[in-house]
């Protein structure tokens, strides 16, 4: 019998090197919810909840997980999500089973933004990371407190999402906006449905973690640099604003507009969100990102032309006023492709 501490393992990307048996992703056991969200990321980690993914046919080491005092907390027919015994307690296993599946801290702890950064969900607060773990400190114009009004928030599920949570989470009145990566949501809820879903976190749910959806995140990365730049009053640069659509959008348009040095183009209606070009200035892209159903904000760019016909009038290569190509046909010849059509049948 070969005795397994469960204390032992750690966070994946320490300098440990992690157990090939089982690999254990840690989460944050959630504290007690304030009144909002902290104007500063929390760094401390909380009491970590592992996890692991099992086989569904693997008997033996269910049963043996199980006994153990593990809790089940989500069967997806093939496969299993568990939540092994408390740091102090051994499992034992007779052999390495092929059937637990490594499940990285990375995958069960991160909501991935752009330009390589994540939220890391093992704090009540979440902190900002940059690809190589470092703390990503947001700016204090790109931060945001929650309020009692509807608003965009992140919300992550304890493992691959169910349809059954789904269903539970929208009768609280939650709007699902867009999904992000890793089983998490952008969301639309008021104050007090926030206030219900932080219960749900505290209590072991299929909610793992509830936070902000900064503006931070919705500025894309080269509009955050110009946003905060010294000459961001001065720059003027072109941006799309896309917007989430409420009865509140409409007042958020035409507050846009009406502060806009000039309306490019729009607003347009894509599935369930508003798009809106403008002209602005860089130091007006903070408060653009803080209105409450802006999602996403990108620097737009004058589209240009760059297919293969275009190529080939640039390069002067025309009969009369019509491309005449580079010659391909008469190099495919030359490789002995065949120009009769008989040679290529039309299988049905």
């Amino acid at each position: 019998m070969k005795d397994i501490s469960l204390s032992s393992y750690r966070v994946l990307g320490s300098s440990s090197v992690v157990s090939p048996v089982v690999c254990i992703a840690m989460v944050a056991m959630l504290v007690a919810v304030p009144p909002g969200y902290a104007a500063v990321a929390q760094t401390e980690m909380a009491a970590p909840r592992p996890r692991i993914v099992i086989e569904r046919s693997d008997w033996v080491h269910l049963q043996t997980l199980r006994a153990a005092g593990g809790k089940l907390l989500a069967d997806y027919g093939a496969f299993q999500l568990w939540q092994p015994p408390t740091s102090g307690s051994v499992l034992s296993l007779n052999t390495v089973p092929s059937s637990i599946v490594p499940s990285s801290a990375t995958s069960l702890d991160s909501i991935w933004l752009r330009a390589g950064r994540y939220v890391d969900t093992r704090t009540f607060a979440g902190v900002t990371r940059n690809t190589d773990a470092s703390e990503a400190v947001l700016p204090s114009r790109l931060q945001m407190a929650r309020t009692a009004a509807p608003q965009l928030a992140l919300l992550q599920f304890i493992g691959p999402i169910k349809d059954a949570w789904l269903k539970e989470i929208q009768l609280l009145g939650v709007q699902w906006v867009a999904y992000l990566p890793n089983n998490a949501y952008v969301i639309w809820a008021d104050g007090a449905t926030l206030s219900k879903l932080d219960d749900l976190a505290q209590q072991a749910s299929a909610v793992q973690w509830v936070g902000p959806f900064a503006p931070a995140y919705r500025l894309a990365p080269a509009l955050q640099s110009a946003a905060l730049s010294n000459t961001a009053t001065e720059s003027v640069v072109t941006v799309t604003v896309q917007l989430y659509d409420t009865p509140e959008t409409v007042a958020t348009l035409a507050q846009l507009q009406g502060s806009a040095l000039r309306v490019v183009h729009g607003p347009w209606s894509v599935l369930n969100f508003i798009n809106l070009t403008l002209q602005v200035t860089a130091g007006q892209l903070a408060d653009i990102a803080r209105l409450p159903t802006v999602v996403n904000v990108e620097q737009q760019r004058q589209p240009h032309k760059t297919d293969e016909r275009q190529g080939q009038i640039m390069a002067g290569n025309l009969t009369g006023n019509m491309p005449s190509g580079p010659g391909y046909l008469a190099w495919l010849q030359s490789k002995g492709v065949p120009t009769n059509p008989a040679a290529y049948p039309i299988i049905a």
